[in-house]
């Protein structure tokens, strides 16, 4: 994506230090005959890629009065306690629950005798509008097909492909109008976090969950969440980062706590359009699935706050350490699914820089853009500008570089060790736009 793709949750005001993940203990290192926790594992991976960072920075040479802001962005970007969510967003999960499910076939809802309204499919999207490209090249460009804004025909496209309504009995027209819901609610006045961006991360987390491998590991209610968890991941997102909006106390903050802002807004915004009668498409899952939906979505959703990226990394070492890299071979329990869709999810999100590199530095103007633009607000508030958002003094090359190494060129070896189909597509294109940049 660019220096940022963390646009969420980016650089605070001020120059406060941000604490390393917790180190292990002193016991744990001395007794290797122990069982370490899978915890334990992850907060060690955690603290030795930290660690592995600031001893590789010293080498790295930053060009003179930018090589301080890269660094504090960088490490405040990507490090922080896991995020979870806000009581507002706890109350609309627990608002929508299994009660009054209904079936497709009958149109009832299930134990009662509430008739829903008929539903006709005429009002359905005209899909003989095609798509310029095919759904299987990693170097495509969301932008080059013919419709203002596709996030709602990608999205039905994509899901149809899987044939996952039918498969689950989900009504069209309730995701339909799901998506249509959503897509309006995308700020088309942000550079970056808009409708684009939430297509491009569908577009890319489907090549992954379409690798023959992973498709045939998945049940189709998981892969159903991890869909549309990158149609809404970032839906609502004002263009200002969760530090931001932490320091300016803003609405969002006070909601939800001051955790995650952004993200737990975007799953608010979510829960409410799927409480809306025409769009609950929840009522229609097979029963049992609703509170399994919702618990995906929230993981995931959650999991894109980029300060956890150093924690979804640890946590698919740690299972590639115990079990190999063929995830086939790993325990199959939901703990071990959410840390593999975390994940991934998390590698479509910050994928900008494995494309084709005209198309990557589209991205990458876009999110700068996005930055300066918090760094105009936060000067005319008389702020501390935050790092990578002065437009005056911020380097762009040493912000892509720095990104790069540091997060996305590790996040994306590991990948290429889960899904080897992938390795050199985005690789190859992580190298060339390293050796752009």
């Amino acid at each position: 994506m660019s220096a940022a793709d963390a646009g969420k949750s980016g650089g605070s005001a001020g120059m406060r230090a941000v604490t390393p993940p917790t180190p292990p203990t002193a016991k744990a290192e001395a007794d290797t005959t122990t069982a370490t926790t899978n915890e334990e594992l992850r907060r060690t991976s955690s603290y030795i890629q930290y660690v592995e960072f600031a001893r590789s920075r010293r080498r790295f040479t930053w060009a003179p009065g930018s090589g301080k802001a890269v660094e504090d962005w960088l490490y405040r970007e990507f490090t922080g306690d896991a995020p979870s969510p806000s009581t507002s967003v706890l109350r609309f999960v627990q608002s929508l629950g299994e009660k009054g499910r209904r079936t497709h076939s009958t149109g009832e809802r299930a134990g009662g005798d509430d008739k829903v309204t008929n539903l006709s499919c005429s009002a359905l999207p005209n899909l003989s509008v095609k798509l310029t490209f095919t759904l299987d090249s990693w170097d495509n460009n969301i932008y080059n097909q013919p419709l203002s804004d596709p996030l709602v025909i990608l999205s039905r496209v994509i899901v149809d492909s899987h044939k996952l309504l039918g498969k689950l009995g989900v009504p069209e027209i309730q995701f339909y109008n799901f998506l249509q819901q959503i897509q309006t609610r995308y700020m088309h006045s942000n550079t970056y976090h808009n409708s684009f961006h939430a297509s491009d991360v569908l577009y890319t987390l489907n090549i992954m969950v379409s690798q023959p491998v992973l498709h045939d590991w998945l049940t189709p209610l998981e892969m159903f969440v991890m869909l549309v968890a990158a149609i809404v991941h970032d839906v609502g997102h004002d263009g200002f980062n969760n530090d931001y909006h932490n320091n300016t106390k803003s609405p969002i903050a006070l909601e939800h706590e001051f955790t995650s802002p952004q993200e737990n807004n975007h799953l608010k915004i979510t829960l409410m359009i799927m409480a809306m009668p025409s769009c609950n498409f929840l009522d229609y899952l097979p029963e049992g699935s609703i509170g399994r939906f919702k618990e995906i979505l929230v993981g995931l959703v959650l999991g894109t706050d980029m300060k956890n990226h150093f924690g979804l990394l640890g946590d698919v070492q740690c299972l590639i350490g115990d079990h190999g890299p063929d995830f086939r071979t790993w325990p199959r329990t939901d703990d071990t699914f959410m840390k593999l869709a975390r994940f991934l999810l998390h590698c479509a999100d910050i994928s900008n820089p494995s494309k084709p590199t005209d198309l990557s530095k589209k991205w990458t103007h876009n999110i700068m853009e996005e930055f300066f633009r918090q760094g105009d607000a936060e000067r005319a508030r008389g702020m501390p500008i935050s790092p990578m958002c002065d437009r005056d003094a911020c380097s762009v090359p040493l912000a892509q570089i720095g990104f790069i190494n540091y997060i996305v060129l590790p996040t994306f070896k590991l990948l290429a060790q889960l899904l080897p189909g992938l390795e050199q597509p985005a690789l190859g294109n992580i190298i060339r736009n390293l050796e752009y940049w």
